[in-house]
């Protein structure tokens, strides 16, 4: 009981007193109608978690990707409509990188219509677009409850954001170009079984791949033969500049406990070792409240932050530790355009999304990483490379990204 009630308490610290409402009901609801099927669970913190049990949903039952794969039909399209099948769309993480290109397709002119799946309610719908509206600007932006859709003949493409709305983007009947937008290898979300294989299909669907990064798009061509485009990575350079360029008496840690392939044990690890050899260094954590967790060392706790105050974060810290297991963070060169040292697991899944030459890439081990971050520490403690690491990163932020997207999407547009 104690500890829903702290649950309560940081959910409204972080979302307010409706989202507390809204998934008090969703658990009720659940509760009610157990025996005939679970609701979906929706984004969280911006990232979604699936959590139903697998038999609730026919769209698995009707996917035959093996005898009858997805194959895009020829014909004119010239409406520039897109739809967007995505969970309910959170306050950053995926859902923010996908409505950044979102927001470049309406500048080019394009319709992006937006099908939120898995919320119980259409009330949730004006949630989504308040939570949007905080990062996107797109003026030709369209909300709908996916059970309500009708994908018009008049759309162009129909884009999957998730590896379940894949299953519902493969059974819709259109003619529209279908694709995948994928941030992550969602497989490796879960363990060996039933979703972990269910994930896994998805990439033989058929559908071209808009990835995020080279790691994805070569990997999922080389092991599924998948038609893959990829962009790469920016940072905001209006959210993320140096403004500390005198002593720096911090560490930054992305702290992500509930997300695994985040590496937070690792993590804690090397911070112990850290902490016992730099005492006098204030150690931050962000991402999430980690004030119940039992960590053998102080720190600032600062849970779920704005993005406008991260830069202020990282600023007083000389170096911040992201690990990365699955794709690479946004946060080695958010931290880099701060002017802070990022070290990072070394892996194929990391350098090949970013050879950034100021990025420590470290071995996964916490004597390894401890000792990685002791170097950056010491290196920048005073910002003597702070100011040249921030010049380092595209000066454009996104904007090279964005128009590479649009660049992909017309061009196919244009030939299909």
């Amino acid at each position: 009981m104690l500890r829903a009630i702290k649950r309560m308490r940081e959910v409204s610290k972080a979302h307010g007193k409706r989202e507390v409402l809204i998934r008090a009901l969703r658990k009720m609801e659940l509760k009610l109608d157990e025996p005939r099927h679970k609701q979906r669970v929706a984004a969280l913190n911006g990232e979604y978690y699936p959590g139903t049990p697998i038999y609730s949903y026919p769209e698995y039952l009707k996917v035959d990707y093996v005898n009858n794969p997805y194959v895009p039909i020829k014909k004119e399209r010239t409406t520039k409509i897109i739809s967007w099948l995505m969970p309910q769309p959170g306050h950053g993480g995926g859902h923010q990188n996908i409505f950044r290109f979102i927001e470049y397709l309406d500048q080019a002119g394009f319709t992006n219509r937006v099908y939120v799946i898995d919320n119980p309610t259409l009330g949730d719908i004006p949630s989504a677009k308040a939570a949007v509206a905080q990062y996107c600007k797109a003026k030709n932006l369209e909300f709908y409850h996916f059970e309500e859709a009708t994908f018009d003949p008049e759309v162009d493409i129909v884009f999957a954001t998730t590896w379940e709305s894949a299953y519902n983007v493969f059974t819709i009947q259109t003619d529209a170009l279908k694709y995948y937008f994928v941030q992550d290898f969602e497989p490796t979300f879960f363990a060996i079984g039933s979703k972990y294989i269910l994930a896994h299909n998805t990439y033989k669907f058929g559908f071209k791949g808009i990835t995020a990064g080279k790691w994805l798009s070569t990997m999922l061509t080389r092991d599924f033969g998948m038609i893959c485009d990829d962009y790469d990575f920016g940072a905001d350079k209006k959210l993320y500049h140096v403004s500390n360029v005198g002593v720096r008496k911090g560490v930054f840690y992305y702290a992500r406990p509930e997300t695994e392939r985040r590496g937070f044990e690792l993590g804690i690890m090397a911070l112990e070792l850290f902490h016992k050899k730099h005492p006098e260094v204030v150690i931050h954590m962000a991402g999430s409240d980690v004030s119940s967790y039992a960590i053998p060392f102080p720190y600032e706790n600062h849970g779920i932050m704005q993005l406008s105050e991260l830069s202020d974060i990282y600023n007083q810290c000389s170096a911040g530790l992201v690990l990365s297991l699955t794709n690479m963070s946004l946060l080695p060169l958010e931290l880099l355009s701060s002017g802070t040292i990022p070290v990072v697991n070394d892996a194929e899944n990391n350098r090949l999304v970013s050879d950034n030459e100021n990025i420590h890439y470290v071995e996964a081990s916490p004597l390894s990483l401890a000792n990685g971050l002791s170097e950056a520490y010491e290196q920048n403690k005073n910002s003597v490379c702070s100011e040249e690491m921030a010049a380092s990163v595209n000066a454009s932020g996104w904007d090279d990204a964005g128009k590479k997207f649009v660049t992909m999407i017309t061009t196919d547009l244009r030939n299909n």
